[in-house]
């Protein structure tokens, strides 16, 4: 794309003027530089609809031939170990239900408890579209506030953690762990998790590509771990499908969260 090719330009000249630093504002990306009257690659993306439309499809050629997260974490727990009267599954800045099709697919007769979650625009176009039935729940949801369900058996979020530097990621966690039930809702981070040396070139190249466009990164399990601590969250596993790094990270609020 132009904007992230110009904004690759800039790279070396932005981080020259900031002495070296990861970037760590998500108001002051390298792509910046590039997307004049914009703070952020998402508002440009807002009111460039073409832009946006070239983004989507990019984001679901990066995820179209790569494992769901249902082929390698054990889904059938959640249904099986799950209250009846609470909700079940909610998906997180979830698009249009990309994710939770398969999920609703496996077990229909749970659709009730099923949320998809995401921005007003987002959650129209859900609709719009269709690709799951009016039986599942959509709610037009903002992950930078409280999360409005409470004490679901699951909450996943997909790509969403590693678009942000730490800070703002602390932020959006905060906001679920509100909602979660201690030892009782899991938080199912599906990302990449990096190793801490000889990376390949995929997830190598797009820890790169959220620096510059986002201000995001990917993680390696250490920094995973330091993020879940500093926020009272505790990891139960990281599920993965080697030989690649993608992987879902289940966490959860602890029944007793020890005293500073």
């Amino acid at each position: 794309h132009l904007v992230t090719r110009r904004a690759y330009e800039l790279l070396p000249a932005h981080l020259a003027e900031r002495g070296y630093r990861s970037p760590a504002d998500p108001n002051d990306a390298p792509v910046k530089g590039v997307i004049t009257g914009h703070d952020t690659l998402w508002s440009y993306l807002k009111e460039n609809p073409k832009a946006g439309e070239t983004f989507n499809i990019f984001q679901k050629f990066l995820t179209s031939k790569k494992p769901t997260w249902m082929d390698f974490y054990p889904h059938q727990t959640l249904v099986a170990e799950s209250d009846p009267n609470h909700p079940l599954l909610v998906d997180i800045g979830g698009g249009i239900g990309q994710d939770i099709l398969r999920f609703y697919a496996a077990y229909p007769e749970v659709a009730s408890r099923i949320y998809l979650e995401d921005l007003p625009e987002v959650i129209a176009d859900a609709r719009q579209k269709a690709i799951i039935p009016n039986t599942v729940n959509k709610l037009e949801y903002n992950f930078f506030t409280p999360q409005p369900i409470k004490s679901a058996r699951a909450y996943y979020m997909h790509h969403i953690i590693h678009d942000w530097p730490d800070a703002s990621a602390q932020n959006i966690l905060e906001m679920q762990k509100s909602a979660m039930k201690p030892g009782y809702s899991s938080l199912l981070i599906h990302d990449h998790v990096l190793h801490d040396e000889k990376n390949l070139i995929g997830p190598a190249s797009l820890d790169i590509a959220l620096m510059v466009s986002l201000a995001g990164q990917e993680r390696t399990e250490k920094q995973w771990l330091a993020l879940f601590d500093s926020v009272g969250l505790k990891v139960i596993k990281f599920w993965k499908k080697p030989p690649g790094t993608s992987t879902v990270i289940e966490v959860e609020v602890p029944l007793s969260t020890p005293s500073c």
